[in-house]
């Protein structure tokens, strides 16, 4: 067993892991898909339903013929690093708000989505062909470590590299932009809830007197393509800084700090990142943003006049 999903409402628990050969439920799943696009490639995870009354769990799905095992941690990573890696094993789960769809991240960094509005998990003994994406190589910095939901029809992907993406369904059209969000490489996201999320970011480097102190410049997103703040596109960024020293001394005898950063990325609309950059003095933002969302500046004409032959400055994630 290497990971686990629980949504309360519908008490359905994904358990990722397994072994063996394909259960009898994986072969009625594979007749359904289309004949052309060859057999599917399925993560090892199973699906229960968990009631308050005996027998209190009862397999929906598993497409292994092999229950998964309770593992111990070094055991887990040993089996992870020596024979998983290129497998199907799953790594990370996430349901979907309402229940109805299981999202998971393999090893070899395939993304699978189970479940759809018509034909939603626990419905039925077998579920739908899941949708099944390719990411980057296991190792890559473009291989996908984590996955949420953003809403019902929207995940939130980041990379090993520190990309964060929010994609709409099935098409994977990012909704923050052309470009991902950019972060420190192996940064830590939370899940989504009401249209924000937080990311964390750390560091371990040698203390600066002079930079320690200084608090990080506030980010924004990119504006994303046109329709992107229709869709709910996250696009405000606010960022709190801390640092700690690390336990111990380095290699050379200097102690080493840890820096964290902590940012919030919510749901804002082009109207509130307007007025927010105008607040903020960052007129060739603003006027970036006015024009790219055909919104009229004259309100602040007189901010924003003297901005229209500089390049607004880059825009970090």
């Amino acid at each position: 067993m290497s990971c686990l999903a629980f949504h309360q409402k519908s008490g359905l628990l994904a358990v990722g892991g397994g072994g063996g050969l394909a259960s009898s439920q994986a072969g009625l799943l594979q007749a359904k898909a289309p004949a052309a696009a060859g057999p599917l490639q399925l993560p090892e995870l199973s699906i229960w339903l968990l009631s308050d009354a005996s027998p209190y769990a009862s397999l929906v799905f598993s497409s292994s013929a092999s229950p998964p095992r309770l593992l111990a941690p070094s055991a887990l990573w040993s089996q992870l690093a020596a024979r998983f890696v290129g497998a199907r094993m799953p790594h990370a789960l996430a349901f979907s708000p309402g229940g109805e769809r299981l999202a998971a991240l393999t090893l070899d960094g395939q993304l699978s989505v189970w479940g759809n509005a018509l034909a939603p998990l626990g419905k039925g003994s077998v579920p739908e062909p899941p949708l099944l994406l390719a990411g980057g190589r296991a190792g890559s910095s473009e291989q996908w470590l984590g996955v949420s939901w953003w809403d019902a029809s929207s995940i939130v992907l980041h990379t090993r590299g520190g990309a964060v993406s929010v994609c709409r369904l099935p098409q994977m059209t990012n909704l923050l932009g052309e470009q991902p969000e950019r972060f420190a490489p192996r940064a830590a996201l939370s899940a989504a809830h009401a249209g924000q999320f937080f990311v964390l970011e750390h560091d371990a480097s040698a203390p600066r007197a002079a930079a320690a102190a200084a608090p990080p410049p506030e980010a924004a997103a990119l504006p994303p393509p046109a329709g992107g703040a229709a869709a709910g596109a996250a696009a405000g960024t606010v960022a709190v800084a801390g640092a700690a020293a690390a336990a111990g001394e380095a290699a050379g005898g200097a102690s080493r700090v840890l820096s964290l950063r902590l940012l919030s990325l919510r749901r804002t609309s082009p109207e509130q990142l307007f007025a927010r950059k105008v607040a903020t003095k960052e007129f060739g933002d603003a006027l970036q943003w006015a024009q790219h969302y055909g919104m009229s500046p004259d309100p602040y004409a007189a901010h924003l006049q003297p901005q229209t032959n500089r390049q607004g400055p880059r825009q970090l994630p």
